[in-house]
């Protein structure tokens, strides 16, 4: 990352990257329904409006899965994308996500 994105938010997010699971980097507040229950396999990290959620691609419902590899899995433009996605990737099977979400 350049100099304008050093800080605390950058740190947190290369720590949550060198985590063993699969990782869900989503925008703080968007909207997008959490899992009802994170585990061994999956964390989900959220990621505060600004510089980093811009470099990330983040925005208002989107998404970005990253492998336990750091290879990104896959990318969503909708919440209504992350059920059918993280059912059919290896690994994680069926995630139960809640219907609805109150925002951040």
């Amino acid at each position: 990352f350049g100099t304008e994105l050093d800080g605390p938010e950058v740190s947190a997010l290369l720590t949550e990257l060198r985590d063993p699971r699969w990782s869900l980097l989503t925008m703080q507040g968007t909207g997008l329904p959490p899992l009802t229950s994170p585990d061994d396999v999956l964390s989900v990290h959220t990621v505060a409006p600004g510089a980093l959620c811009y470099a990330l691609g983040l925005g208002a419902g989107r998404w970005v899965l990253v492998r336990p590899d750091g290879y990104v899995a896959a990318r969503g433009d909708s919440p209504a994308t992350l059920p059918g996605t993280l059912a059919s990737l290896p690994g994680l099977g069926p995630r139960r996500v809640a219907a609805t979400h109150q925002a951040d």
